[in-house]
């Protein structure tokens, strides 16, 4: 008797592993991350994926919440996500980021490749404020200074840089000879929430009627001063009106 041959195949599968980056709006969280086993897991099989969260310009207990676990993907399935809780901040941020890390993949009978990290940008929900008070300052000539505030809100944070530009115009007053030009860029560090703008009133022996002018503010900008990241900054009230009254 001849013995007789057999030819036994072994399929060993192998698996691509990805994850996607994900970007979300501050409060609109949580951020969530796709992973994709390529092709989904065969009969008998197990992909085990291990992950943890780390740190770029997001910080973990400020910006998100730190996560670490693993995903199992049965026979059958591709699809699973990551999601990682984004916590919402009070004060003005730049644009921010962390990294979710694909820490070990395996396969019970294949090979497997994957994706080692994707990325999580986070977007700010803030801008600071910046406006005039009072919206019209009434002073007679005599007093020599038309006096305006500019706040910004919330006061900057620490390592927060807010700008904005002041300028005069001209409505019935002139300058000169009514008042004086102004224009400047004020700077807000950190604390620093308020400002005065000061504008040179000039008396003559004229005899006139109540004249007007306006202090303008434009092109607020902020940034973080550590890197020079953008942070919102927004003006809710770009103009107000200074009253001349003659004495």
């Amino acid at each position: 008797v001849t013995p007789s041959c057999t030819t036994v195949e072994i399929y060993i599968p192998h698996y691509d592993v990805y994850i996607g980056d994900v970007t979300v709006r501050e409060p609109e969280g949580p951020a969530v991350f796709p992973v994709t086993v390529n092709p989904a897991v065969i009969a008998g099989d197990l992909v085990r994926v291990s992950y943890t969260t780390s740190n770029g310009t997001a910080t973990a207990g400020q910006d998100y919440s730190a996560r670490s676990g693993t995903l199992d993907f049965l026979p059958g399935e591709s699809e699973k996500t990551i999601s990682v809780l984004i916590l919402d901040g009070a004060a003005p941020e730049p644009t921010e980021h962390f990294f979710v890390n694909l820490t070990n993949v395996w396969s019970d009978f294949g090979s497997v490749s994957w994706d080692p990290s994707a990325t999580g940008t986070i977007l700010d929900d803030d801008c600071y404020d910046v406006y005039l008070v009072p919206d019209v300052v009434t002073v007679s000539e005599s007093a020599g200074v038309a006096r305006f505030e500019v706040r910004v809100e919330p006061t900057p944070a620490a390592g927060h840089e807010v700008r904005v530009n002041v300028s005069t115009s001209d409505g019935t007053a002139t300058h000169p000879p009514d008042y004086d030009e102004f224009v400047q860029t004020l700077v807000f560090g950190a604390g620093n929430g308020s400002q005065w703008v000061d504008i040179s009133i000039n008396e003559d022996n004229l005899v006139e009627s109540v004249e007007n002018f306006y202090v303008n503010l434009s092109n607020a900008t902020a940034r973080f001063l550590a890197s020079g990241a953008t942070i919102c900054a927004e003006i809710s009230d770009p103009s107000a009106e200074g009253r001349i009254t003659d004495n």
